[in-house]
């Protein structure tokens, strides 16, 4: 078992693969390195909170499905202009969410497209 911190991760990482690790502890995405474009964090035994408002601006993809979040309501800003797919998973053996909630300029269907396995219906923008 190995605790997470992306704080310490290296400034200039672009692409990070750290999936099936064993890695636990909460999910820290605010504090991810700014030129980091890919993220695959999914098998692992990681938390929540999980945090969408403040990710790096060249992220176009991120992976957390296959963890131990457990969260009614996930928060999401602008998200970077490239991202191509957030994977949570909506509800499984593992993640449990119950809704994404936040502001975008894109529309429901887009974000549906972008929120792999979130029912559109699950999806809310303010």
């Amino acid at each position: 078992r190995y605790a997470l911190h992306t704080r310490a991760l290296p400034l200039a990482l672009e692409i990070c693969f750290v999936s099936n690790n064993r890695l636990y502890g909460s999910v820290g995405l605010r504090t991810l390195p700014e030129h980091l474009v890919n993220l695959d964090l999914s098998r692992n035994r990681l938390v929540g909170p999980v945090d969408l408002t403040e990710l790096p601006r060249n992220l176009e993809a991120l992976s957390l499905f296959h963890n131990r979040i457990r969260q009614s309501v996930i928060f999401f800003g602008q998200l970077p202009p490239n991202m191509e797919c957030v994977e949570l998973q909506f509800v499984a053996e593992t993640n449990r969410i119950g809704e994404l909630r936040g502001t975008s300029t894109k529309n429901v269907e887009t974000l549906g497209k972008m929120f792999r396995g979130i029912p559109l219906k699950h999806i809310h923008i303010e």
